[in-house]
């Protein structure tokens, strides 16, 4: 459903990107408990980060940059090994020193390949300064209840919308 969804939206005259999130920057607050492989940490100082499941094309429509490794691509999905990407605040936190890109991060008991470093942003509030925050597709974690939609477009909101609520009732 929410690839077919993208792709009807991204086909629409003026869009030039679409992305989808089970939550946007300055929304809800989480944490979840994140590990790199092979490192051991002391009780109640397991590192935590702000997840995000998204869409492929989620870095690009916020302008999210990615500072080191890839992006997301249509080529990971439910059953291809499971990615993340990581940004700069959690890539020093778990591999100080090293490029995180082709480490592995724990959650829970699965395993996570390092795919990509995206840049900091404001995650909480503006007023804030960056935390942890780790990427992950919506195709391959399932802890979602429902998701944004993010559309970037040349033309004005007021007119792209009609066509936008189309594509969701078709």
């Amino acid at each position: 459903f929410y690839t077919r969804l993208v792709e009807r939206i991204e086909a629409l005259p003026g869009v030039t990107a679409v992305g989808l999130t089970d939550s946007l920057p300055l929304g809800r607050n989480r944490s979840w408990d994140i590990r790199a492989r092979g490192e051991t940490y002391a009780p109640g100082q397991v590192p935590v980060a702000f997840p995000r499941l998204v869409g492929p094309g989620y870095l690009g429509t916020m302008r999210i940059a990615l500072v080191a490794g890839r992006g997301f691509t249509r080529f990971d999905t439910s059953d291809t090994e499971r990615v993340i990407i990581v940004n700069q605040t959690l890539a020093r936190r778990l591999w100080p020193g090293r490029d995180a890109v082709g480490e592995v991060a724990l959650l829970g008991r699965r395993e996570w390949h390092v795919v990509g470093v995206a840049a900091d942003i404001r995650q909480g509030s503006l007023e804030q300064k960056t935390g942890p925050e780790m990427y992950m597709l919506i195709a391959q974690e399932t802890d979602w209840n429902s998701l944004e939609l993010i559309v970037r477009s040349t033309v004005p909101p007021a007119s792209v919308a009609p066509s936008v609520r189309a594509a969701l009732h078709e």
